[in-house]
């Protein structure tokens, strides 16, 4: 696409919109400058395993949806029939979901969920390594306190905590 006919969605000029662009990314600047260009990095970010988010929450706590951010760069929205059927699917790891609930009082959260990249693909990788092919679940679970979520990936045979995601609650109006 030339720049003409993309710069009426930004208004800025070419250099003012690769230079917001890189301001808003200093972590992957950061990552640039020390690793330099990861030839393969995208080979890894194209692998797809059958895994689904399983939500874990006590009794009377309502589901309602689940955003998921992968690192391939697709993005998946489940919410009412999607999220009630929940089935397993071939999809690229996350590196970052939203989700809404409802507590058994009704007082509604929401939830930002960054996970932490070496730890979700070893996790995957060590869950996958003698079955390719078998499903498995990120499970998202409410703690009994209402106060953090907690992550694993469960297969039929074993279970691997998430511990080094970086999760933000918050309240909802009611």
């Amino acid at each position: 696409m030339n720049w003409e006919s993309f710069k009426r969605n930004t208004g800025y000029t070419r250099e003012e919109f690769l230079r917001r662009t890189i301001d808003h990314r200093t972590e992957t600047v950061a990552n640039f400058e020390k690793n330099g260009l990861m030839l393969g990095l995208w080979d890894t970010y194209r692998i797809k395993y059958n895994w689904r988010p399983k939500f874990e929450f006590p009794e009377g706590c309502v589901a309602e949806t689940i955003r998921l951010k992968m690192y391939n760069g697709e993005y998946e929205l489940l919410w009412g029939d999607a999220l009630v059927k929940n089935i397993f699917e071939k999809r690229a790891l996350t590196y970052k979901a939203h989700t809404l609930w409802e507590d058994e009082s009704g007082q509604k959260y929401g939830a930002h969920i960054d996970f932490d990249e070496a730890e979700i693909f070893e996790a995957y990788k060590l869950i996958y390594r003698d079955d390719k092919e078998q499903n498995a679940e990120l499970v998202i679970k409410y703690n009994d306190t209402r106060t953090s979520l907690e992550f694993y990936l469960r297969s039929k045979s074993e279970e691997i905590e998430i511990e080094k995601c970086k999760v933000k609650i918050y309240k909802r109006s009611k």
